[in-house]
């Protein structure tokens, strides 16, 4: 099993209830502003609240679910997995990217 499926089974669905970032978006497009957003949000905070930053970051590591239409909260939900690579900057290397 991966995420996916435990995912699908948690929430009672019989398919996947989250597909890959290219599946998602080749059917389901969103507003690329939103997920460039989530995206960046996420790296600047592993960057300078956690220290650490994803070593292996590509499409098939991020997985979107669409959720329903609400005024209230964003309308898909990421989750960035697979941090088995993890790269761990250095003071001064934090300090380097905070001053672009």
């Amino acid at each position: 099993d991966n995420l996916s499926d435990y995912v699908a089974r948690r929430r009672g669905g019989g398919g996947a209830a989250m597909r890959d970032l290219e599946d998602f978006l080749r059917d389901d497009p969103l507003p690329a502003d939103s997920m460039i957003q989530a995206l960046v949000t996420l790296y600047l905070s592993d960057l300078f609240e956690h220290r650490r930053l994803h070593g292996d970051l590509h499409p098939g590591n991020i997985i979107l679910e669409r959720r329903d239409e609400r005024d209230d909260w964003p309308s898909f939900v990421m989750w960035v997995v697979d941090y088995g690579s993890e790269v761990t900057p250095t003071e001064e290397q934090a300090k380097v990217v905070r001053g672009l």
